[in-house]
């Protein structure tokens, strides 16, 4: 198993990133088949097959911890650059 942890700091107000996570969560259902889960304001939870983890949001802080599986544990790096790259695009 591959654990995989991205932070991006943000200066944008709570309904701005809430925006920016709800795209940024949509866009991962459609790539990868992650089901997002929100779990009160903060947090939203994902899990599909070989994948699961969390998305926190706080006052200027996104952060996404994933657990993937073995079978997808050799794409982790790729998975966390794409993270990043899409979090600081979006975020930044």
């Amino acid at each position: 198993m591959a654990r995989v942890n991205v932070s991006q700091d943000h200066d944008k107000s709570e309904d701005e990133v809430r925006e920016i996570v709800n795209r940024l969560t949509d866009d991962l259902k459609s790539r990868y088949g992650i089901n997002p889960n929100w779990q009160g304001d903060n947090l939203v939870k994902f899990k599909r097959s070989g994948v699961s983890g969390q998305l926190r949001i706080s006052d200027n802080k996104v952060t996404v911890d994933l657990d993937i599986g073995f079978l997808l544990s050799a794409y982790a790096e790729k998975i966390k650059s794409e993270l990043k790259t899409m979090m600081a695009k979006k975020l930044g």
